[in-house]
């Protein structure tokens, strides 16, 4: 068995459709026969023979609703021999679209299972041997490589999910994937990891397809990031096998690190994710900072503590909005009006213009409630979690094209408007504050005449400056 995903697919497709065909046969159905001949030693022979490939063949369309069907069809999609299949086959025609051209085969195939039987039951023998001569003919100098991969932190709702080119999702305890990758750390309960799954076929000389393998992986972590918050991570480690051949370990060169609740891939979204996998595969649109920008947004994801993303997601929110201002100020105005309706504008600019400051304060040190409270920032981490948010609606739409590569002069355009447009009240200045010290004997015992200093006035902190570079870390 050279495609061990195929056989199983094909043998579900098969076992389903043997039920549907003896319902028929059931509900009055019948086989069609033709008296054939056979020689014999003294005289020619006659018998009955059942036209059941007919039969089969006029009844594939209606099989079409059954739940194995899709699957089967995909994977005869992705080899690349069916033409040949249906040649051999003596098929008169061979469709020039790749699902047609699989269905036609699937419907050949199936044909051949049930060639000469009379009673449509599944039998094993019998479609073992018409899958080996299937295997022998797609599978003609070739051979099928496999690489695999932990996708730690997410659960998938489905068995298996089909995301195109050979990629495939599937949870890790119905994957025939090494035991290291299935159970890898990185998960805080007794669950399987979901494993990627990526299927090529080579002819026998040609390398196994790691680097393709590590970019289709990536830009898969990207879509999933991108589609909604969560722990979502790649293991270090792959690996990757030839055929039915042992499997061998490979570098993947990530570090396994993510930060959020526990990620689960609902049946309803993988459309949405299949489009921005797609997107991201294609590329068309990551141009310029949009590229870096993804680049700093995932960093950021990939920080355990919240407070350690901030500087990534505000390098991010820079090489999209700035245009050379005190980034506080033209960000905040950019980000709210790109992301939030008019009504809503001013609170998206006051929390951006927040986290700037906070960012400040994190790199001072100066980070303790007590002086958040007295800056007006409450949560810490709440603010970084809204501004993760706006900058993935803000990504998903740049890269799906719903927004021009020139995103500074759009949001600049929509502020110009009279409805879009709210002007920024003057900052309020920084509250006094003063690192607080021990007194010294003579500060506690002043001399007669004199009165100890407010340590509250008397002195204010030199790092509060206005000074752009301050804003964010450098890159």
């Amino acid at each position: 068995m050279r495609n061990k995903e195929l056989n199983q697919r094909l043998r579900a497709l098969a076992a389903q459709a043997s039920g549907r065909l003896v319902t028929d046969l059931e509900s009055g159905a019948e086989i069609p026969f033709e008296v054939a001949e056979k020689p014999g030693s003294r005289s020619v022979l006659y018998h009955y023979s059942p036209l059941s490939a007919q039969f089969v063949r006029e009844r594939v369309p209606g099989l079409r609703d059954l739940p194995a069907y899709a699957a089967a069809v995909e994977g005869l999609a992705a080899v690349e021999g069916c033409s040949a299949y249906l040649r051999v086959l003596g098929a008169s025609y061979v469709p020039a679209a790749q699902r047609d051209r699989a269905e036609a085969a699937l419907r050949e195939f199936l044909t051949r299972v049930w060639e000469d039987s009379s009673t449509l039951e599944f039998e094993a023998a019998r479609f073992d041997r018409a899958y080996l001569e299937l295997e022998s003919i797609v599978f003609e100098d070739t051979v099928i490589n496999t690489v695999v991969a932990p996708l730690i932190g997410v659960a998938l709702a489905a068995e298996r999910w089909e995301l195109g080119s050979g990629l495939a999702l599937v949870r890790g305890d119905l994957s025939d994937a090494p035991a290291e990758g299935v159970w890898a750390s990185g998960r805080a309960d007794d669950e399987p990891n979901s494993m990627l799954v990526l299927t090529a076929e080579a002819r026998p000389e040609e390398s196994a397809p790691l680097t393709e393998a590590r970019m289709c992986f990536r830009k898969l972590l990207s879509a999933i990031r991108l589609l909604k918050p969560g722990a979502a991570s790649l293991g270090p480690s792959a690996w990757w096998r030839t055929d039915s051949g042992p499997w061998q370990p490979v570098p993947l060169g990530f570090a396994g690190r993510s930060r959020g609740n526990p990620y689960v891939l609902e049946s309803g979204e993988r459309s949405e994710l299949m489009e921005i996998f797609e997107l991201l595969r294609l590329g068309r649109a990551m141009r310029g900072s949009l590229s870096w920008a993804l680049s700093r947004f995932e960093l950021g994801c990939e920080q355990p503590v919240a407070l350690d993303g901030l500087s990534d997601y505000l390098l991010a929110a820079r090489a999209l909005l700035d245009a050379g201002e005190p980034p506080a100020v033209g960000v905040a105005l950019r980000l709210a009006a790109l992301c939030a309706e008019p009504a809503d504008q001013r609170a998206v600019q006051m929390r951006t213009e927040a986290a700037f400051k906070l960012e400040r304060l994190v790199m001072r040190g100066d980070v303790d409630a007590g002086f958040l409270a007295t800056g007006g920032i409450g949560s810490p981490e709440a603010l970084v979690r809204d501004l993760e948010a706006d900058l993935r609606a803000l990504l998903r739409d740049a890269i799906a094209g719903h927004l021009p590569a020139d995103l500074r002069s759009v949001a600049d355009e929509i502020l110009s408007e009279p409805t879009g447009r709210h002007d920024r009240p003057e900052p309020e200045p920084d509250p006094d504050f003063v690192v607080r010290r021990s007194m010294t004997e003579s500060e506690a015992n002043p001399p007669p005449g004199e009165h100890p200093a407010d340590p509250l006035t008397s002195e204010m902190d030199p790092l509060l400056d206005e000074d752009a570079a301050d804003y964010s870390a450098a890159v």
